[in-house]
């Protein structure tokens, strides 16, 4: 087996454009969902987004991008999913919860002590 030259190195090429950032948004769009589930929920599309723009500059050329930035994508892109599912349940729970209360409260009749 010989050696590659240093310039044939994976980790010397460039990463895909937006494959970091689409990892970073997803796995703040999990985090996000449990405290700001409106921000989570936005960040889990913009990962998704990003995500689909890395893997497409990627599947385009291939040999001048780290390979390693295709699984940042595809990471970016399943976090994403799952924080944009995890703030929909978030989001429709609380909507459940108001109109609970609101049909509980509404057929409340306070009792009047004579």
């Amino acid at each position: 087996m010989e050696n590659q030259p240093y310039s044939d190195s994976p980790f010397l090429k460039p990463e895909a454009p937006n494959a970091s950032s689409a990892q970073l948004m997803g796995i703040l769009s999990i985090v996000f969902t449990f405290f700001f589930t409106i921000a989570g929920l936005v960040l889990g599309i913009v990962a998704i987004v990003q995500a689909r723009k890395a893997e497409e500059a990627y599947n385009a050329n291939p040999s001048i991008f780290n390979p390693y930035s295709l699984n940042k994508a595809k990471t970016g892109k399943t976090c994403g999913i799952i924080g944009v599912v995890l703030s929909g349940l978030v989001i429709v729970g609380a909507i459940i919860l108001v109109v609970a209360l609101i049909t509980v409260f509404a057929h409340y009749e306070p009792h009047h002590c004579y």
